[in-house]
């Protein structure tokens, strides 16, 4: 069983956020901490600094050596202004789309991680005769061959993941292991959707999660404000945190109406033993978890899309609709005769990653 603990936190005051922090993550080894390189990881376009600030003066007061903060922004003018707040609160930020990345074999030679064995489940006969395998040295099946990770989240002693609490067409939910795909570099990214059409999707998502997990020193979920894909932030005034990044995506998960069994990722992390991605695998402590999932329900934008996959519709183009076609894995988003953009439905794979990262042009 993996704890989730959630706390009440009324607003993104320092001293409040302090207390909250301290709260929520009582259960954190310290002894982790100290003399360690850290670099802390969020996945949300507009960071709140008092919520950062806040993480690195509890990782420096724990004794870490050192804590930097990185992110794969996808847009260049929205990267260059993080970069700027950053460096005038006195933040070193890597932007990792500018970074070089290492290779690792994704095998159980990899460091830092014992890896999973990578099968599709197929049958429960299937399952059986996989799993007579899973301590071989010789048999082991992969969905990807490798992985490219930031140079600056390889090298450091521990990883801190900070997310907000959001919902997401990609994947059915946005969650820390879906942000995966914001540290790997295009090749990755493409093969991972690649994978979708071969029901491989979850699978190559903890390829990657593999790789880094032994590294993963906690997880935050900034749910003060909610980042709902209405366009909206709704408050909720709760932190979550884990060690266990799959058990926060299954709270998450159930949290916006769904059974956590029906995510992929969640259900195959249990099965690889990664983590405990189903809620009657989690130990939840603190504030009224019903009470927060109800308030939740009913404020999502793309909640019928979920279970569905659809070609996206350009619905207002604007200036960062250049920058999002070049992140379409299968170069979909195309200029007609006209020059206006559309979706290319021959070349769309329905991944729906073009409503992740610019919720404000599409529709479904």
């Amino acid at each position: 069983m993996s704890l989730v603990k959630i706390v009440g936190v009324d607003n993104y005051n320092k001293d409040i956020l302090k207390e909250g922090l301290n709260e929520v993550l009582e259960r954190v080894n310290i002894e982790h901490i100290k003399d360690k390189k850290i670099c802390a990881i969020f996945d949300f376009p507009q960071p709140e600094f008092n919520l950062i600030e806040s993480i690195k003066e509890y990782l420096i007061g724990n004794g870490a050596e050192s804590v930097e903060f990185g992110s794969a922004i996808f847009f260049k003018e929205d990267a260059y202004k993080i970069k700027n707040e950053f460096e005038k609160r006195g933040l070193i930020f890597h932007n990792f789309r500018e970074e070089p990345y290492e290779e690792f074999e994704v095998d159980l030679k990899t460091k830092k991680t014992q890896h999973f064995l990578g099968y599709q489940i197929l049958s429960p006969g299937q399952y059986q005769a996989e799993k007579a395998f899973e301590n071989s040295d010789f048999f082991k099946v992969r969905t990807l061959k490798k992985v490219f990770i930031p140079v600056t989240l390889s090298s450091s002693d521990y990883t801190v993941f900070i997310t907000k609490l959001k919902d997401s067409p990609v994947s059915k939910i946005g969650g820390f292991i879906n942000s995966l795909l914001y540290i790997v570099p295009t090749n990755i990214r493409s093969e991972i959707f690649l994978k979708g059409l071969s029901f491989k999707f979850e699978d190559a998502l903890l390829d990657v999660y593999g790789v880094i997990k032994n590294s993963v020193l906690f997880g935050v979920v900034d749910g003060i404000q909610a980042n709902l894909t209405n366009g909206i932030e709704d408050e909720f005034k709760i932190l979550m945190s884990s060690e266990d990044l799959l058990a926060l995506d299954s709270v998450m998960s159930v949290l916006i109406g769904f059974r956590s069994q029906d995510i992929g990722t969640n259900k195959l992390g249990s099965i690889y033993k990664l983590g405990c991605g189903l809620l009657k695998e989690v130990t939840l402590d603190g504030v009224d978890f019903t009470k927060v999932r109800r308030d939740l329900l009913n404020k999502l934008k793309f909640k019928n899309a979920f279970s569905k996959r659809f070609v996206p519709v350009i619905e207002k183009a604007d200036n960062t609709i250049d920058e999002v076609a070049n992140f379409c894995p299968t170069g979909a988003i195309v200029k007609d005769t006209k020059g206006y953009y559309v979706v290319d439905k021959t070349k769309c794979i329905k991944c729906n990653f073009c409503i992740e990262i610019a919720p404000h042009i599409f529709r479904v």
